[in-house]
């Protein structure tokens, strides 16, 4: 079951481009893309950020990263819930403070120096880890590319992304994926949310032919909660 959604997921994330993108080019103008089905850890880091750089605090918060098997979802294209299998990360926020938990993983086999629109589609949902939250709060989903690798660096006792993750009209490099609600139901059942990323990221690789992307969730919700990313697949259109 696991393969056929993955392929599945993969010819959609085809199809869709020539739908939705405004011009008529073709699938033929993307030189190369990567695909992530989320069955392993596949290079992926997690860096949680906003925590306190304390050791014995930064424990508290329980930063981890796994694969998650049968996790139950309501997707948009079934009349029932599905179980899948998807990479989670997630964080046990000790106050309504706004943490930001995120991952990275290196994206190669590019052209050396050469700038790229980044064309994406991915599928993720919330997750609850505890039964902790008792009220519905939002979150922001973002993504973003970075020929640096993103890091954080301790600001005064909390530790801070060293990267940019504000979104606007004139950032090519952070997009918001979507929003979404944590809720006491999100231990057992979520919602599988699905982005489109058209036209919208721009990048030149470095000298090697690589960047960096990363996801992250801005959140200030109580307990330890995070994200479940089920797939992932961006495409290259070289400029």
């Amino acid at each position: 079951m696991r393969t056929y959604q993955s392929v599945l997921f993969f010819i959609l994330a085809l199809t869709l481009n020539s739908c939705l993108k405004e011009d008529d080019s073709s699938l033929l103008d993307y030189s190369k893309y990567n695909y992530f089905i989320f069955d392993d850890i596949d290079g992926w880091q997690f860096t949680p950020a906003n925590l306190p750089s304390d050791t014995s605090l930064y424990n508290e918060y329980e930063p981890s990263m796994f694969i998650q098997e049968d996790w139950v979802v309501f997707s948009e294209d079934e009349n029932a819930p599905t179980q899948t299998t998807g990479l989670v990360f997630s964080i046990n926020n000790q106050d309504s403070t706004e943490v930001f938990p995120f991952i990275i993983n290196k994206m190669t086999g590019l052209k050396p120096s050469t700038s790229y629109k980044v064309d994406l589609r991915t599928q993720f949902s919330p997750i609850v880890l505890n039964d902790v939250l008792l009220s519905d709060l939002n979150a922001n989903v973002k993504l973003g590319i970075s020929t640096s690798q993103p890091t954080i660096s301790d600001d005064n006792g909390i530790l801070k992304p060293n990267f940019e993750r504000a979104t606007d009209l004139d950032n090519d490099k952070v997009i918001l994926l979507d929003e979404i609600v944590f809720n006491p139901t999100n231990i057992e059942i979520s919602n599988l949310h699905t982005s489109e990323i058209y036209e919208t990221l721009e990048i030149e690789t470095d000298e090697n032919g690589e960047f960096w992307l990363w996801i992250g969730i801005e959140s200030s919700a109580y307990g330890k909660h995070g994200l479940f990313i089920d797939d992932l697949a961006i495409f290259y259109k070289e400029l």
